[in-house]
């Protein structure tokens, strides 16, 4: 559940790289001959929406409809007393933001009627974006086409103002992290309390979200319980928002017991050089595999076969050890001499 009230730091993200974003959202419309794209987020999922508005709803839903001429609206399922909010957020003129309530999904064919007419080509950005906006717009009598290609290379290799913002979350949320993991009663604690003490420091570190979960011997995950912190091997997974960017981080919580893997980790690392990689592999009875984005959906990313790693790009490494019930997984920056781990 996201908590707490996000300001728009412009030191990380200045305006005019917010806008850069948009503009090269918005280069590729003329091969499609796009004349907008709406794109949508919700509670759960926001990530191209925050990473072209700024945006991410804490509650509810909102859709970005980007012209061709460079004009941005917001619909959302908001209530107008947080345009303000938003307006402080985005950078968008609060009469640019129009608020739909429930009835989001078809007020976005209505909002582009008034603006194109009932012609036109509106692309469709984003994995969840619901059918039923599509369905209205096709309606209306716009053709859609889907417009995937421009957003996904967007968030593969992201520029400086999101590696800038992702360091300082990786910075504040380690600092709390540790201080939690300080506790002197920690190895009396059920796993539910250490889960908790995390969660708070992480929350007044500044987390907007966070996601925590445990594994046991049999790398299962789920909810962290009533279990005692003993000396049984299990994992601390941790999925945490900071200002609207994903950091990813799991850990071993018994000392000493992940040595081997941590080693084959940091081996492992040198693989992540620009160019050609396959995602997973086996090695010494250990499992690597890398993911290429770091989103919303973390958790239940599927690995592909193989991809092209780009300089500058952020990935996560994970590496398991069924027969000793070992999970680790970080975060590196691909670069020339391999990957730099940033958590």
């Amino acid at each position: 559940m996201k908590r707490g009230y996000m300001d728009w730091k412009l030191e990380l993200l200045p305006q005019e790289q917010l806008e850069m974003r948009q503009k090269e959202f918005i280069k590729g419309f003329s091969e499609k001959g796009i004349d907008a794209a709406v794109v949508y987020a919700d509670v759960a999922s926001a990530d191209e929406m925050q990473y072209l508005t700024n945006l991410g709803p804490y509650w509810a839903n909102a859709t970005a409809v980007l012209f061709k001429d460079g004009r941005v609206l917001l619909v959302t399922g908001l209530s107008p007393r947080v345009n303000p909010w938003i307006t402080k957020i985005t950078g968008i003129d609060n009469s640019r933001i129009i608020s739909a309530g429930p009835k989001l999904n078809f007020k976005i064919a209505d909002v582009l009627k008034e603006q194109l007419g009932s012609t036109g080509v509106i692309g469709l950005t984003g994995k969840y974006l619901p059918q039923e906006m599509a369905e209205a717009l096709e309606n209306a009598g716009f053709r859609t086409a889907p417009y995937q290609k421009p957003r996904e290379e967007l968030l593969e290799v992201r520029d400086d103002a999101y590696l800038n913002t992702i360091k300082q979350g990786i910075k504040l949320m380690e600092e709390a992290i540790r201080k939690a993991l300080e506790h002197p009663e920690l190895q009396n604690m059920p796993r539910k309390r250490i889960a908790a003490e995390v969660e708070y420091a992480c929350r007044t570190a500044g987390a907007m979200d966070i996601l925590i979960l445990n594994g046991d011997e049999g790398l299962v995950f789920g909810q962290p319980q009533e279990v005692l912190n003993n000396e049984t091997p299990w994992t601390l997974y941790l999925q945490i928002q900071y200002l609207g960017e994903w950091i990813v981080l799991a850990r071993n919580m018994q000392k000493g017991h992940d040595e081997k893997a941590l080693s084959a980790r940091d081996k492992a690392a040198d693989v992540l050089k620009p160019g050609k990689i396959e995602l997973a592999w086996v090695e010494e009875n250990l499992g690597f595999s890398v993911c290429t984005e770091i989103l919303s959906d973390h958790l239940s990313y599927r690995e592909e076969k193989e991809a092209v790693l780009r300089e500058g790009q952020v990935v996560s490494l994970r590496v398991t050890d069924q027969d000793r019930g070992v999970f680790l997984e970080d975060m590196y920056q691909v670069s020339a001499q391999g990957g730099k781990r940033l958590t």
